[in-house]
Formats: C-alpha cells, structure tokens, sequence
C-alpha cells in the first residue's frame, strides 16, 4: 500500500471530456486513492477536476492507478482496495461526484467508463452531455 497525502484539488486538462457512462459494472478488487482530511472521520477519496466536473477514479489495477495519478501530479496518497463498491458508488454520488472507472489518456483525450450506483434509474444531464460529446468525438 502507497502511504501519501495528496492535494485536494487536481486540475485534469486532456482536452475533451468524453466518458462513456454506464449503469454498474462488476469487478474485483477496485483500487481508488485516498487522502487524509483534517477534521474528517476517516481518510477521504482523491477528487479530479475536469472541465469544470468533479471525479473520483477508480481502477481494476492498482499500477494503473499510480500511473494516473503520477500524470495527474498528485503528490502523495494512499491506495486503497474498495471492499463495497456498491456503497462507494452510492456514497460518492450522493456527494455529487462523478466516478471514472479506468481513466486515460488518448488522442488529447481523456477517457474512462462512468460507475453508477445500480439504484440510478438514467444518466444524469452531465452524463448525457458526456455521452454526446463522446459520440461527437469519435465521428469527428
């Protein structure tokens, strides 16, 4: 496990924005990066900002996770292994975060599939301007 603290806001520029979202994914082990919040109860998810939207990433590998957040210019956090990604989704939505599962870069973009707790019954408007952009960006 990598013991480090890290910034609380990461500017993300990779030009367009174009997520591809999704309702629920399964896979195991889920690792994200966390830091230390003073005041907070327990350690809180590293948030990305991108174009304006907030993200937490979250990766099937934890190399790709350090390599993202290397790219990112971090700094230091703590990799953890999600236990229950259902109640992560859910928890981090209700916040009003995003999640990116997977992230990177490609062609100036950046890419990633969005997690969505199962209990969302449609994409959010942000999502759908996500998905449009996405579309545009590949028949371009």
């Amino acid at each position: 496990m990598n013991e480090n603290k890290i910034p609380t806001s990461i500017k993300l520029s990779a030009g367009e924005m174009s997520g591809t979202p999704v309702l629920g994914i399964e896979a195991s082990p889920m690792f994200t990066a966390f830091r230390e919040v003073s005041g907070a109860p327990c350690d809180q998810p590293v948030i990305l900002h991108l174009q304006g939207q907030q993200f937490v990433a979250v990766f099937n590998d934890e190399n790709k996770l350090c390599d993202q957040m290397k790219l990112a210019n971090a700094g230091e956090y703590k990799t953890n292994v999600l236990i229950d990604l259902e109640e992560f989704l859910i928890s981090v939505t209700e916040a009003g975060l995003r999640v990116m599962y997977n992230p990177y870069q490609h062609n100036g973009n950046m890419r990633w599939t969005e997690l969505t707790p199962s209990n969302q019954d449609e994409l959010t408007p942000e999502q759908k301007e996500t998905r449009k952009k996405r579309i545009e960006s590949e028949g371009a």
